[in-house]
């Protein structure tokens, strides 16, 4: 059943996918201790739909719930407790995370960002998993950037190393590498990568996935910095149409291309349409 719920969450109906999760936990709770593994998969994968929905305070209340109850009854050194710590971090550090938040994740990360490797210290699909995320959360923090560089040539690396070019993976990780180049203000390697990224994507999933649609959005940011604010625009507009097609006008992800969008559409003297999508991203 919770595959079921999965399934519905990753096309989009999560609400859905929250009633079958809970209708499983009511069913197992009568039948099985809070601690058991199965209704802690279950309050994991509520807490990722919960995420999902833009429900951030429920999925990290959830989310310490389940973790301290794992560190109490499996330990610190338990993978199931530093899949959780996983979790939490990246609830933690989403798009409009306070620096506290940021903060946070990246101790909570630092904890477990060798974990999966093997006992010869060798890159394992979990273990650059993890260290992208740390990557990402450096990223964030102006004066970590030199970490985050060294942490995303590792992982891209590593991810050669394992797959050769161009996989799933490796996307991700070279346009995290294109978004850090941008903060640090390397125009052309960001592009570039982000370039090369969302060309993956497109030739690979199509233009209307949801991975995709972040490639989009994460070169349409780095346009914006560089000040090519018509470019900027052209690619936000398209990320806004599919946020709304893919994610509902109230979602997370769409208020925040709103908000970038107004910012941009200001700088190139469009007062009203910046008013226009302000109002849009404040619900009225």
């Amino acid at each position: 059943m919770y595959s079921l719920a999965t399934k519905y969450a990753n096309i989009g109906r999560a609400s859905e996918a929250e009633g079958v999760i809970l209708e499983v936990l009511s069913f197992r709770a009568a039948r099985q201790r809070q601690d058991s593994d199965p209704i802690i998969s279950g309050k994991r994968i509520l807490a990722w739909v919960l995420g999902d929905q833009g429900r951030r305070q429920e999925a990290e209340d959830l989310q310490r719930s389940i973790l301290e109850t794992c560190r109490r009854t499996k330990g610190e050194q338990d993978d199931m407790t530093k899949t959780l710590i996983n979790d939490l971090s990246l609830t933690l550090s989403h798009g409009d995370a306070s620096t506290e938040q940021q903060q946070e994740a990246i101790l909570l990360l630092e904890q477990i960002s060798d974990a999966w490797k093997t006992p010869e210290g060798n890159e394992t699909e979990k273990s650059l998993s993890i260290a992208n995320n740390l990557a990402v959360a450096y990223m964030k923090q102006q004066n970590r950037l030199e970490d985050a560089e060294a942490m995303m040539q590792r992982i891209i690396a590593g991810d050669r190393s394992l797959h050769g070019e161009d996989s799933d993976g490796g996307v991700v990780y070279k346009s995290n590498l294109g978004e850090l180049y941008s903060r640090q203000k390397k125009w052309e390697e960001a592009e570039n990568l982000q370039l090369e990224a969302l060309e993956i994507r497109e030739r690979t999933l199509g233009k209307d996935n949801l991975a995709t649609v972040q490639c989009m959005s994460s070169l349409g940011w780095t346009y914006g910095q560089h000040g090519r604010f018509q470019e900027a625009k052209k690619l936000q507009l398209q990320v806004l149409e599919s946020r709304i097609r893919l994610q509902g006008a109230t979602h997370p992800d769409t208020i925040h291309i709103l908000g970038n969008l107004a910012e941009t559409v200001s700088k190139l003297g469009e007062m009203d349409d910046a008013r226009k999508y302000a109002r849009m991203a404040l619900g009225y």
